[in-house]
């Protein structure tokens, strides 16, 4: 598994411009480099924010200010399967709760693939707290949780677990978080300059799609949005060629 440590633009070979994309293994030891005309950064925000990919030259300041204030939270997903079906045929599931930060649902992935499967959704503060627990104690949070909203299976829900899957997606060197947001007192251009390209450098991802963030089709609009960067980009480069 290679994780892209590097981003490089080098413009002093013969007055051509060249850019390289270096990586390493999982042990951190160097791979190989990659060179091509034109380069799309989809990584997650949190890469971006956690500094895993160094540029060089640096970014300007205006994306760096947007990759600083955009928000990037977590949501996580615990998946309990279980022996039988004890819940209703519903979408969510989900109780109030007396702060905001404790609040949290259940997807019921068995009306959608017929699997007795309920996905619990932490987020904020709540999931931070729990990914620094072992399973085992996030089993038992989750179970309590059931036992609350379904109090007539209470007796029984624990005998039913069969397994229990938990992705810690805020410890994830890959995402370092779940998807973006907007922070609170951020000015609005935030994710329109993630979205701006650097050079030949293009940027895409949930995060740079302003009118869906958060959201797969934001993410597949915004891979449109840069591929077309690089076609025009490209179509003008052999255009000048030909003058």
């Amino acid at each position: 598994q290679r994780r892209v440590h590097g981003v490089e633009i080098d413009s002093s070979q013969n007055n051509s411009i060249r850019t390289s994309v270096m990586a390493r293994d999982s042990n951190g030891e160097h791979l190989v480099n990659f060179f091509s005309d034109f380069v799309i950064v989809t990584v997650p925000l949190g890469v971006l924010k956690h500094g895993s990919i160094k540029f060089n030259p640096s970014l300007p300041d205006w994306k760096q200010k947007a990759i600083n204030e955009v928000g990037y939270g977590i949501e996580d997903k615990i998946s309990f399967h279980f022996s039988t079906v004890f819940w209703p045929n519903v979408d969510f599931i989900a109780g109030a709760k007396d702060t905001p930060d404790r609040c949290s649902y259940f997807l019921n992935l068995h009306k959608c693939t017929g699997m007795p499967v309920l996905q619990w959704m932490p987020s904020g503060p709540k999931a931070k707290e729990m990914e620094l627990m072992s399973d085992e104690e996030v089993k038992e949070l989750g179970l309590q949780e059931l036992c609350t909203l379904f109090p007539q299976s209470k007796d029984k829900i624990r005998s039913y677990v069969t397994q229990m899957v938990f992705k810690r997606w805020g410890q994830d060197p890959y995402s370092w978080g779940s998807y973006s947001f907007d922070a609170v007192n951020v000015k609005s251009d935030g994710f329109a300059n993630l979205a701006l390209r650097v050079g030949r450098i293009s940027f895409a991802g949930e995060h740079t799609w302003q009118r869906n963030p958060g959201t797969v089709h934001g993410a597949y609009y915004s891979g449109q949005r840069a591929a077309a960067e690089i076609i025009q980009s490209n179509c003008q480069k052999q255009t000048a060629s030909k003058l």
